[in-house]
């Protein structure tokens, strides 16, 4: 795969050559040849860009994103079972069902929570939900 820095690169590349197209499709009119729909999504095709990140099993603390992606909830329960390891955390996994997972902080006076859904447009579970600030103390045990 491409290193972080070289998907920076292109996803710069990609937002100026969109600013240049959106330039090019307004200085030349209606109906003088430019397709920006179709540009658009050759360019997204091309360098792989989405909205929302998905997720790469990577070393160190993982950083959980509203709209991350998974291949599967598989997937997300390891990599947040890592990440409660790795922060010392304490959770409970509330709703584990065929369309979603809901990860709930155990402290009851905590807000934080983590909600993966099916993606029903795509073959792909995306967290939907996701409260992560306040102030989380470590349980040691």
């Amino acid at each position: 795969g491409l290193s972080a820095s070289s998907v920076s690169i292109l996803r710069f590349i990609y937002v100026w050559n969109c600013i240049l197209l959106v330039v090019l499709c307004t200085l030349a009119g209606p109906g003088q040849g430019f397709n920006t729909q179709n540009s658009l999504e050759i360019w997204v095709k091309f360098l792989g860009v989405t909205k929302h990140p998905r997720y790469k099993k990577r070393e160190g603390v993982l950083v959980f994103e509203l709209g991350m992606k998974f291949n599967g909830k598989k997937q997300f329960k390891k990599a947040m079972t890592r990440y409660v390891l790795a922060e010392k955390k304490v959770v409970n996994f509330m709703k584990d069902d065929h369309k979603r997972v809901r990860v709930t902080c155990d402290w009851d006076s905590y807000p934080w929570v983590c909600l993966l859904s099916k993606n029903s447009r795509s073959d792909s579970w995306q967290i939907v939900t996701y409260e992560s600030l306040h102030a989380w103390s470590t349980k040691e045990g």
